[in-house]
């Protein structure tokens, strides 16, 4: 879909568009991958910082597409959700600060985690731990 010229000051325009196409694909059923990028977090960030009180409604538009998509997945899909920076207060990235560099990485399997894989093998190689799975 071709959206119009990138807007910075519009947080919501952008993430409300990504919220309808992935319930148009939900609906579709027939998918291999699906990739939705987020804007309004970023935009959000820069233009108010990480602690703003509009930072928490992004976040909390971001955790119900999550709430949204989870139910969908089935035993053999996988849900994946990154960040690609982190932010410093004033609302900044691209440096090397810890703040800038450190993201998140969210993994949700439609089949769970095997927790008796990780025990069994946990004995075996002491240089690895749960969070390598």
């Amino acid at each position: 879909h071709h959206l119009p010229h990138y807007q910075y000051n519009n947080m919501s325009y952008y993430d409300s568009f990504v919220e309808s196409n992935q319930q148009d694909k939900n609906n579709e059923g027939e998918w291999d991958i699906i990739i939705a990028h987020m804007l309004g977090v970023d935009h959000c960030g820069h233009r108010y910082g990480p602690q703003h009180h509009e930072m928490k409604t992004k976040l909390l538009q971001v955790d119900n597409l999550i709430e949204s998509i989870i139910p969908l997945i089935e035993e053999d899909e996988l849900l994946l959700i990154l960040g690609d920076h982190g932010m410093t207060e004033e609302g900044n990235h691209g440096g090397a600060s810890v703040d800038e560099v450190n993201s998140v990485l969210f993994v949700y399997s439609g089949n769970g985690i095997n927790s008796n894989y990780m025990e069994e093998n946990e004995d075996e190689d002491s240089s690895s731990s749960k969070s390598d799975f």
